[in-house]
Protein backbone atom coordinates (compact mmCIF):
# COMPACT_ATOMS: atom_id res chain seq x y z
CA UNK A 1 0.00 0.00 0.00
CA UNK A 2 2.88 2.43 0.69
CA UNK A 3 1.60 5.98 0.99
CA UNK A 4 -2.00 4.78 1.33
CA UNK A 5 -1.17 3.03 4.60
CA UNK A 6 -0.25 6.27 6.35
CA UNK A 7 -2.36 9.22 7.45
CA UNK A 8 -3.56 11.47 5.96
CA UNK A 9 -3.79 9.25 2.88
CA UNK A 10 -5.51 6.21 4.41
CA UNK A 11 -8.94 5.38 3.06
CA UNK A 12 -11.84 3.16 4.13
CA UNK A 13 -11.42 -0.55 3.33
CA UNK A 14 -14.38 -0.80 0.93
CA UNK A 15 -14.99 0.89 -2.42
CA UNK A 16 -18.22 2.30 -0.94
CA UNK A 17 -19.66 2.31 2.55
CA UNK A 18 -21.49 4.16 5.31
CA UNK A 19 -19.95 4.50 8.75
CA UNK A 20 -21.55 5.59 12.00
CA UNK A 21 -20.10 8.68 13.67
CA UNK A 22 -20.54 10.11 17.15
CA UNK A 23 -20.75 13.70 18.35
CA UNK A 24 -18.20 14.98 20.84
CA UNK A 25 -19.59 18.32 21.99
CA UNK A 26 -22.77 19.94 20.71
CA UNK A 27 -23.18 21.50 17.25
CA UNK A 28 -25.66 24.37 16.77
CA UNK A 29 -29.28 23.22 16.53
CA UNK A 30 -29.71 25.00 13.19
CA UNK A 31 -26.82 23.15 11.52
CA UNK A 32 -28.24 20.37 9.35
CA UNK A 33 -26.98 19.12 6.01
CA UNK A 34 -24.01 17.41 4.37
CA UNK A 35 -20.38 18.29 3.87
CA UNK A 36 -19.49 16.66 0.54
CA UNK A 37 -15.89 16.57 -0.62
CA UNK A 38 -13.66 15.05 -3.27
CA UNK A 39 -10.22 13.64 -2.64
CA UNK A 40 -7.37 11.74 -4.29
CA UNK A 41 -7.62 8.24 -2.82
CA UNK A 42 -5.95 5.45 -4.83
CA UNK A 43 -2.26 5.97 -5.54
CA UNK A 44 -1.46 2.67 -7.23
CA UNK A 45 -2.95 -0.46 -8.81
CA UNK A 46 -1.19 -3.47 -10.33
CA UNK A 47 0.56 -2.03 -13.39
CA UNK A 48 -0.12 1.65 -12.65
CA UNK A 49 1.05 4.25 -10.15
CA UNK A 50 0.32 7.93 -9.65
CA UNK A 51 3.40 10.12 -9.52
CA UNK A 52 1.60 13.23 -8.26
CA UNK A 53 -0.95 13.79 -5.50
CA UNK A 54 -3.28 15.44 -8.01
CA UNK A 55 -3.42 12.24 -10.10
CA UNK A 56 -4.42 9.69 -7.46
CA UNK A 57 -7.77 8.15 -8.41
CA UNK A 58 -10.63 10.10 -6.90
CA UNK A 59 -13.25 9.42 -4.28
CA UNK A 60 -16.11 11.28 -2.62
CA UNK A 61 -17.13 11.38 1.01
CA UNK A 62 -19.95 13.06 2.89
CA UNK A 63 -20.28 13.86 6.57
CA UNK A 64 -24.01 13.93 7.30
CA UNK A 65 -24.63 16.62 9.91
CA UNK A 66 -27.62 15.34 11.90
CA UNK A 67 -28.41 14.13 15.44
CA UNK A 68 -26.86 10.75 14.60
CA UNK A 69 -24.08 11.69 12.19
CA UNK A 70 -22.52 9.35 9.67
CA UNK A 71 -19.75 9.28 7.10
CA UNK A 72 -20.54 8.05 3.58
CA UNK A 73 -17.80 7.08 1.14
CA UNK A 74 -17.43 6.00 -2.50
CA UNK A 75 -14.58 5.58 -4.97
CA UNK A 76 -15.03 7.36 -8.29
CA UNK A 77 -15.90 5.20 -11.29
CA UNK A 78 -14.58 6.72 -14.51
CA UNK A 79 -12.49 5.89 -17.58
CA UNK A 80 -9.25 6.83 -15.82
CA UNK A 81 -9.95 4.47 -12.93
CA UNK A 82 -10.90 1.64 -15.31
CA UNK A 83 -7.66 2.21 -17.22
CA UNK A 84 -5.61 2.16 -14.02
CA UNK A 85 -7.18 -1.13 -12.92
CA UNK A 86 -6.16 -2.56 -16.32
CA UNK A 87 -2.62 -1.22 -15.94
CA UNK A 88 -3.08 1.46 -18.58
CA UNK A 89 -2.66 5.25 -18.62
CA UNK A 90 -4.05 6.53 -21.93
CA UNK A 91 -5.48 9.83 -20.64
CA UNK A 92 -3.36 12.90 -19.96
CA UNK A 93 -3.08 13.77 -16.28
CA UNK A 94 -1.38 16.45 -14.23
CA UNK A 95 1.94 14.96 -13.12
CA UNK A 96 1.97 11.30 -14.20
CA UNK A 97 3.24 10.14 -17.62
CA UNK A 98 0.88 8.49 -20.07
CA UNK A 99 1.53 4.96 -21.30
CA UNK A 100 0.25 5.03 -24.88
CA UNK A 101 1.18 2.73 -27.76
CA UNK A 102 3.05 4.44 -30.59
CA UNK A 103 0.11 4.19 -32.98
CA UNK A 104 -2.17 6.02 -30.54
CA UNK A 105 0.38 8.81 -30.16
CA UNK A 106 0.63 9.04 -33.95
CA UNK A 107 -3.10 9.32 -34.57
CA UNK A 108 -3.87 11.30 -31.42
CA UNK A 109 -1.19 14.02 -31.23
CA UNK A 110 -3.31 15.94 -28.72
CA UNK A 111 -4.13 13.40 -25.99
CA UNK A 112 -7.52 13.15 -24.36
CA UNK A 113 -7.61 14.62 -20.87
CA UNK A 114 -8.42 12.70 -17.72
CA UNK A 115 -11.92 12.30 -16.32
CA UNK A 116 -10.54 11.67 -12.81
CA UNK A 117 -12.71 14.41 -11.27
CA UNK A 118 -11.01 14.50 -7.88
CA UNK A 119 -10.56 18.26 -7.29
CA UNK A 120 -13.93 19.82 -6.45
CA UNK A 121 -17.66 19.21 -5.96
CA UNK A 122 -20.07 22.12 -6.39
CA UNK A 123 -23.86 22.54 -6.75
CA UNK A 124 -25.04 23.66 -10.19
CA UNK A 125 -26.58 22.26 -13.37
CA UNK A 126 -28.19 18.89 -12.62
CA UNK A 127 -27.35 19.08 -8.89
CA UNK A 128 -23.85 18.25 -7.67
CA UNK A 129 -21.00 18.43 -10.18
CA UNK A 130 -17.51 16.95 -9.69
CA UNK A 131 -14.60 18.50 -11.58
CA UNK A 132 -10.92 18.47 -12.29
CA UNK A 133 -8.92 20.71 -14.64
CA UNK A 134 -10.30 19.08 -17.78
CA UNK A 135 -13.36 19.19 -20.06
CA UNK A 136 -15.29 16.31 -18.50
CA UNK A 137 -17.45 16.94 -15.43
CA UNK A 138 -19.54 14.37 -13.56
CA UNK A 139 -23.01 14.61 -12.05
CA UNK A 140 -22.93 13.14 -8.54
CA UNK A 141 -25.86 11.75 -6.56
CA UNK A 142 -25.78 13.59 -3.19
CA UNK A 143 -27.05 10.52 -1.33
CA UNK A 144 -25.12 7.63 -2.88
CA UNK A 145 -22.14 9.73 -4.10
CA UNK A 146 -22.24 7.72 -7.33
CA UNK A 147 -21.70 9.21 -10.79
CA UNK A 148 -25.13 9.48 -12.41
CA UNK A 149 -23.87 10.84 -15.72
CA UNK A 150 -21.44 13.16 -17.46
CA UNK A 151 -22.42 16.74 -18.21
CA UNK A 152 -23.34 17.61 -21.79
CA UNK A 153 -23.34 21.34 -22.41
CA UNK A 154 -26.01 22.55 -24.81
CA UNK A 155 -23.82 24.92 -26.83
CA UNK A 156 -21.14 24.93 -29.51
CA UNK A 157 -18.20 25.82 -27.28
CA UNK A 158 -16.84 22.28 -27.45
CA UNK A 159 -14.62 20.84 -24.76
CA UNK A 160 -12.08 23.36 -23.49
CA UNK A 161 -10.21 22.48 -20.32
CA UNK A 162 -12.26 24.26 -17.64
CA UNK A 163 -10.96 25.09 -14.20
CA UNK A 164 -12.23 23.21 -11.17
CA UNK A 165 -13.03 26.53 -9.45
CA UNK A 166 -16.24 27.89 -10.99
CA UNK A 167 -17.58 30.96 -9.21
CA UNK A 168 -21.21 31.73 -8.51
CA UNK A 169 -22.74 35.13 -9.14
CA UNK A 170 -25.55 34.75 -6.62
CA UNK A 171 -27.48 37.92 -7.53
CA UNK A 172 -27.66 37.02 -11.22
CA UNK A 173 -27.94 33.27 -10.73
CA UNK A 174 -24.91 32.61 -12.93
CA UNK A 175 -22.02 30.17 -12.86
CA UNK A 176 -18.82 31.76 -14.20
CA UNK A 177 -15.67 29.85 -15.07
CA UNK A 178 -12.39 30.10 -16.97
CA UNK A 179 -11.24 27.61 -19.59
CA UNK A 180 -8.19 27.16 -21.79
CA UNK A 181 -7.87 26.06 -25.41
CA UNK A 182 -4.50 24.46 -26.24
CA UNK A 183 -4.84 24.53 -30.01
CA UNK A 184 -3.45 26.35 -33.06
CA UNK A 185 -4.82 29.57 -31.58
CA UNK A 186 -4.18 29.23 -27.84
CA UNK A 187 -6.52 31.22 -25.63
CA UNK A 188 -8.05 31.62 -22.22
CA UNK A 189 -11.75 32.31 -22.17
CA UNK A 190 -14.29 33.19 -19.49
CA UNK A 191 -17.80 31.82 -19.85
CA UNK A 192 -21.01 31.90 -17.89
CA UNK A 193 -24.31 30.06 -17.79
CA UNK A 194 -27.44 30.11 -15.61
CA UNK A 195 -26.96 28.01 -12.50
CA UNK A 196 -29.67 25.51 -13.47
CA UNK A 197 -28.77 25.33 -17.17
CA UNK A 198 -25.86 24.04 -19.26
CA UNK A 199 -25.74 26.55 -22.11
CA UNK A 200 -22.49 28.53 -21.89
CA UNK A 201 -21.88 32.03 -23.26
CA UNK A 202 -18.33 33.36 -23.68
CA UNK A 203 -17.95 36.79 -22.06
CA UNK A 204 -14.24 37.33 -22.60
CA UNK A 205 -11.23 35.94 -24.49
CA UNK A 206 -7.49 36.41 -24.16
CA UNK A 207 -5.23 34.97 -26.84
CA UNK A 208 -1.51 34.43 -26.26
CA UNK A 209 1.24 32.32 -27.83
CA UNK A 210 2.15 31.01 -24.37
CA UNK A 211 -0.53 30.14 -21.83
CA UNK A 212 -0.10 30.15 -18.05
CA UNK A 213 -1.13 27.33 -15.78
CA UNK A 214 -4.50 28.51 -14.43
CA UNK A 215 -6.03 26.93 -11.33
CA UNK A 216 -8.53 29.63 -10.32
CA UNK A 217 -9.47 33.22 -11.19
CA UNK A 218 -11.00 36.37 -9.71
CA UNK A 219 -14.52 37.69 -10.24
CA UNK A 220 -16.02 41.04 -9.29
CA UNK A 221 -19.38 42.55 -10.13
CA UNK A 222 -17.93 44.04 -13.35
CA UNK A 223 -14.73 42.13 -14.12
CA UNK A 224 -13.05 38.78 -14.40
CA UNK A 225 -9.30 38.74 -13.70
CA UNK A 226 -6.91 35.99 -14.78
CA UNK A 227 -3.67 35.76 -12.80
CA UNK A 228 -1.25 34.82 -15.57
CA UNK A 229 1.79 33.97 -13.48
CA UNK A 230 4.93 33.10 -15.45
CA UNK A 231 4.53 29.32 -15.34
CA UNK A 232 4.07 29.10 -19.10
CA UNK A 233 3.64 26.60 -21.92
CA UNK A 234 3.73 26.77 -25.71
CA UNK A 235 0.87 24.41 -26.58
CA UNK A 236 2.66 22.96 -29.60
CA UNK A 237 5.19 21.40 -27.18
CA UNK A 238 2.39 19.11 -26.02
CA UNK A 239 1.89 17.51 -29.43
CA UNK A 240 2.68 13.75 -29.58
CA UNK A 241 3.96 13.95 -26.00
CA UNK A 242 3.36 11.42 -23.25
CA UNK A 243 4.96 13.62 -20.61
CA UNK A 244 2.78 14.85 -17.76
CA UNK A 245 0.79 18.03 -18.38
CA UNK A 246 2.64 20.16 -15.85
CA UNK A 247 6.08 19.06 -17.11
CA UNK A 248 5.52 21.04 -20.31
CA UNK A 249 5.42 24.33 -18.38
CA UNK A 250 8.48 26.51 -17.73
CA UNK A 251 8.95 28.96 -14.85
CA UNK A 252 10.10 32.30 -16.30
CA UNK A 253 10.08 34.77 -13.38
CA UNK A 254 11.76 37.48 -15.44
CA UNK A 255 8.45 37.79 -17.31
CA UNK A 256 6.61 38.87 -14.16
CA UNK A 257 2.93 38.14 -13.56
CA UNK A 258 0.34 39.49 -15.98
CA UNK A 259 -3.12 40.37 -14.70
CA UNK A 260 -5.61 39.94 -17.53
CA UNK A 261 -8.69 42.09 -16.89
CA UNK A 262 -11.84 41.19 -18.81
CA UNK A 263 -14.96 43.35 -18.66
CA UNK A 264 -17.95 41.11 -18.00
CA UNK A 265 -19.98 43.38 -20.28
CA UNK A 266 -17.60 42.66 -23.16
CA UNK A 267 -14.61 44.30 -24.78
CA UNK A 268 -10.92 43.69 -25.32
CA UNK A 269 -8.77 42.47 -22.42
CA UNK A 270 -6.57 44.89 -20.49
CA UNK A 271 -3.17 43.72 -19.25
CA UNK A 272 -1.53 44.88 -16.04
CA UNK A 273 1.71 43.56 -14.58
CA UNK A 274 3.04 42.79 -11.13
CA UNK A 275 5.86 40.84 -9.51
CA UNK A 276 6.41 37.18 -10.38
CA UNK A 277 4.44 34.91 -8.09
CA UNK A 278 2.53 31.64 -8.26
CA UNK A 279 -1.14 31.41 -7.25
CA UNK A 280 -3.33 28.37 -6.76
CA UNK A 281 -6.25 30.11 -5.06
CA UNK A 282 -7.92 33.51 -5.16
CA UNK A 283 -9.68 34.44 -1.92
CA UNK A 284 -11.99 37.15 -3.30
CA UNK A 285 -12.05 40.22 -5.53
CA UNK A 286 -14.11 43.37 -5.80
CA UNK A 287 -14.40 46.72 -7.57
CA UNK A 288 -13.50 49.83 -5.60
CA UNK A 289 -14.28 52.86 -7.73
CA UNK A 290 -12.11 52.56 -10.84
CA UNK A 291 -9.76 50.10 -9.12
CA UNK A 292 -9.96 46.32 -8.92
CA UNK A 293 -8.87 44.62 -5.70
CA UNK A 294 -7.78 40.97 -5.85
CA UNK A 295 -6.91 39.03 -2.69
CA UNK A 296 -4.94 35.86 -3.36
CA UNK A 297 -2.61 33.35 -1.75
CA UNK A 298 0.71 33.90 -3.51
CA UNK A 299 3.80 31.68 -3.44
CA UNK A 300 7.17 33.16 -4.51
CA UNK A 301 7.59 30.35 -7.06
CA UNK A 302 5.80 27.10 -8.07
CA UNK A 303 8.01 24.82 -5.99
CA UNK A 304 4.93 23.65 -4.09
CA UNK A 305 3.83 21.80 -7.25
CA UNK A 306 6.92 19.61 -7.07
CA UNK A 307 6.63 19.16 -3.31
CA UNK A 308 3.27 17.46 -3.92
CA UNK A 309 4.77 14.67 -6.00
CA UNK A 310 4.10 11.24 -4.50
CA UNK A 311 7.76 10.57 -3.80
CA UNK A 312 7.79 13.61 -1.48
CA UNK A 313 4.32 13.45 0.06
CA UNK A 314 5.51 11.66 3.18
CA UNK A 315 7.27 14.93 4.04
CA UNK A 316 5.43 18.15 4.83
CA UNK A 317 5.63 20.71 2.00
CA UNK A 318 7.88 23.57 3.03
CA UNK A 319 6.38 26.13 0.64
CA UNK A 320 3.91 28.54 2.24
CA UNK A 321 1.97 31.33 0.52
CA UNK A 322 1.49 34.94 1.59
CA UNK A 323 -1.96 36.51 1.71
CA UNK A 324 -1.59 39.39 -0.75
CA UNK A 325 -3.84 42.23 -1.87
CA UNK A 326 -3.32 43.33 -5.47
CA UNK A 327 -4.75 46.65 -6.66
CA UNK A 328 -5.19 47.30 -10.36
CA UNK A 329 -5.88 50.84 -11.47
CA UNK A 330 -7.73 51.81 -14.64
CA UNK A 331 -4.43 52.91 -16.16
CA UNK A 332 -2.90 49.47 -15.52
CA UNK A 333 -0.68 50.39 -12.57
CA UNK A 334 -0.60 47.77 -9.83
CA UNK A 335 0.48 47.40 -6.24
CA UNK A 336 0.87 44.26 -4.16
CA UNK A 337 0.60 44.40 -0.38
CA UNK A 338 1.19 41.44 1.91
CA UNK A 339 -1.56 41.17 4.52
CA UNK A 340 -0.17 38.03 6.20
CA UNK A 341 3.20 36.35 5.61
CA UNK A 342 3.73 32.59 5.43
CA UNK A 343 0.15 31.72 6.21
CA UNK A 344 -2.57 29.42 4.86
CA UNK A 345 -4.11 28.25 1.61
CA UNK A 346 -7.58 26.85 0.77
CA UNK A 347 -9.28 30.20 1.50
CA UNK A 348 -12.93 30.56 2.49
CA UNK A 349 -15.18 33.61 2.86
CA UNK A 350 -18.82 34.30 3.71
CA UNK A 351 -19.56 33.62 0.08
CA UNK A 352 -23.25 34.45 -0.14
CA UNK A 353 -22.64 37.88 1.40
CA UNK A 354 -19.25 39.12 0.20
CA UNK A 355 -18.24 37.22 -2.95
CA UNK A 356 -17.34 39.88 -5.51
CA UNK A 357 -17.66 42.58 -2.84
CA UNK A 358 -15.42 44.05 -0.17
CA UNK A 359 -14.84 41.52 2.59
CA UNK A 360 -13.28 41.72 6.01
CA UNK A 361 -12.60 38.10 6.97
CA UNK A 362 -10.95 35.16 5.26
CA UNK A 363 -10.46 31.70 6.72
CA UNK A 364 -8.02 29.05 5.57
CA UNK A 365 -5.86 26.12 6.61
CA UNK A 366 -2.25 25.04 6.72
CA UNK A 367 -2.52 21.24 6.90
CA UNK A 368 1.25 20.92 7.40
CA UNK A 369 2.03 23.59 10.02
CA UNK A 370 4.58 21.40 11.77
CA UNK A 371 5.11 17.71 12.37
CA UNK A 372 1.73 16.23 13.40
CA UNK A 373 0.11 19.70 13.54
CA UNK A 374 -2.49 21.45 11.36
CA UNK A 375 -3.76 25.00 11.85
CA UNK A 376 -6.96 26.77 10.85
CA UNK A 377 -6.70 30.54 10.43
CA UNK A 378 -9.03 33.51 10.52
CA UNK A 379 -7.58 36.68 9.00
CA UNK A 380 -9.02 40.16 9.49
CA UNK A 381 -7.87 41.65 6.18
CA UNK A 382 -8.51 45.21 7.39
CA UNK A 383 -6.34 45.07 10.51
CA UNK A 384 -4.04 42.17 9.64
CA UNK A 385 -4.92 40.41 12.90
CA UNK A 386 -5.06 36.63 12.71
CA UNK A 387 -6.61 34.00 14.95
CA UNK A 388 -5.43 30.40 14.90
CA UNK A 389 -6.87 27.05 15.94
CA UNK A 390 -4.24 24.36 16.39
CA UNK A 391 -4.96 20.67 15.81
CA UNK A 392 -2.42 18.30 17.31
CA UNK A 393 -2.34 14.76 15.85
CA UNK A 394 -5.02 15.66 13.28
CA UNK A 395 -4.54 16.75 9.70
CA UNK A 396 -7.45 18.96 8.68
CA UNK A 397 -8.45 20.30 5.28
CA UNK A 398 -10.23 23.22 3.63
CA UNK A 399 -12.73 25.01 5.91
CA UNK A 400 -16.25 25.76 4.71
CA UNK A 401 -18.10 28.75 6.16
CA UNK A 402 -21.79 28.24 6.93
CA UNK A 403 -23.70 31.35 8.02
CA UNK A 404 -25.98 31.27 11.04
CA UNK A 405 -29.64 31.90 10.15
CA UNK A 406 -30.34 35.61 10.41
CA UNK A 407 -26.73 36.35 11.29
CA UNK A 408 -25.92 40.03 11.12
CA UNK A 409 -22.13 39.85 11.18
CA UNK A 410 -19.86 38.63 8.40
CA UNK A 411 -18.28 36.06 10.73
CA UNK A 412 -21.49 34.91 12.43
CA UNK A 413 -21.67 31.20 11.69
CA UNK A 414 -19.51 28.11 11.81
CA UNK A 415 -16.52 26.65 10.02
CA UNK A 416 -16.68 23.01 8.95
CA UNK A 417 -13.43 21.16 8.36
CA UNK A 418 -12.73 17.44 7.90
CA UNK A 419 -9.62 15.87 9.35
CA UNK A 420 -8.00 12.46 9.81
CA UNK A 421 -6.18 11.38 12.92
CA UNK A 422 -2.47 10.78 12.40
CA UNK A 423 -2.10 7.97 14.94
CA UNK A 424 -5.38 6.03 14.89
CA UNK A 425 -8.00 5.09 12.34
CA UNK A 426 -10.44 7.98 12.69
CA UNK A 427 -11.93 10.81 10.65
CA UNK A 428 -13.79 13.77 12.08
CA UNK A 429 -15.88 16.72 11.01
CA UNK A 430 -14.88 19.68 13.19
CA UNK A 431 -17.45 22.40 13.85
CA UNK A 432 -15.85 25.68 14.93
CA UNK A 433 -17.26 29.05 15.90
CA UNK A 434 -16.25 31.16 12.90
CA UNK A 435 -15.72 34.25 15.05
CA UNK A 436 -13.53 32.79 17.80
CA UNK A 437 -12.28 29.53 16.18
CA UNK A 438 -13.35 27.65 19.30
CA UNK A 439 -14.19 24.02 18.52
CA UNK A 440 -17.89 23.54 19.31
CA UNK A 441 -18.15 19.88 18.35
CA UNK A 442 -16.71 17.12 16.25
CA UNK A 443 -18.44 14.16 14.62
CA UNK A 444 -15.97 11.27 14.67
CA UNK A 445 -16.07 8.00 12.74
CA UNK A 446 -13.74 5.06 13.30
CA UNK A 447 -12.40 5.07 9.76
CA UNK A 448 -9.92 7.30 7.96
CA UNK A 449 -10.51 9.41 4.86
CA UNK A 450 -7.74 10.89 2.71
CA UNK A 451 -6.96 14.59 2.86
CA UNK A 452 -9.11 16.19 0.18
CA UNK A 453 -9.11 19.32 -1.90
CA UNK A 454 -12.46 21.11 -2.19
CA UNK A 455 -16.15 20.59 -1.61
CA UNK A 456 -19.41 22.11 -0.51
CA UNK A 457 -22.04 22.14 2.22
CA UNK A 458 -25.63 21.42 1.17
CA UNK A 459 -28.68 21.79 3.38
Amino acid sequence: MGLESTAPFRRPPADAGSYAARWHGTPPEWLRGSVIRSCPAVFSTPGWASEHWFDALGAFFAFRVQPEPRLDWRLLECEASADARAGRARLASFGTPMLRPWWLRLFQPVPRLTDNVNVNVQPFGPGLVAMTEAPRQAAIDPQTLAVTGWLRYEDKLGGPASSAHPLLDIERGLVVNVAQVFGPKPECLVYQHPRGELRRAVIGRWRAAELPYVHSFALTQRHAVLIAHPLLVRPRSMLWSDRPYIDHFRWLPERGTRLVVLERAGGEPRIAETDACFVFHVANAYDEGDEIVVDALAYPHPGVVHELRVERLAQAPAAKPDYVRIRITRSGKTSMERRLDQCFDFPAIHYSRVAGRRHRYCWGVDPWTAERVSTLFKLDVETGAARRARFDDWMVGEPLFVAAPGGGREDQGVLLSVGSHLARDAAALFVLDAETLDVLARAEAEVSVPLGFHGTFIH
